[in-house]
């Protein structure tokens, strides 16, 4: 599952991190993070149970 949010959602977070900063930021819209939902929840939770 991790697999594809490093594949197909990598590109996008690319795109809102290497834009050069300006007064006001856009973020990613519902559609672009939507479908990566159930992978970000499970790197969540890797993140925590390790800090742990």
């Amino acid at each position: 599952m991790l697999e594809r949010l490093e594949r197909d959602a990598r590109p996008i977070a690319d795109l809102h991190t290497h834009i050069l900063m300006r007064q006001r930021e856009t973020v990613p819209t519902k559609n672009q993070v939507e479908p990566f939902k159930g992978s970000f929840e499970l790197l969540l939770h890797e993140v925590i149970s390790r800090a742990s």
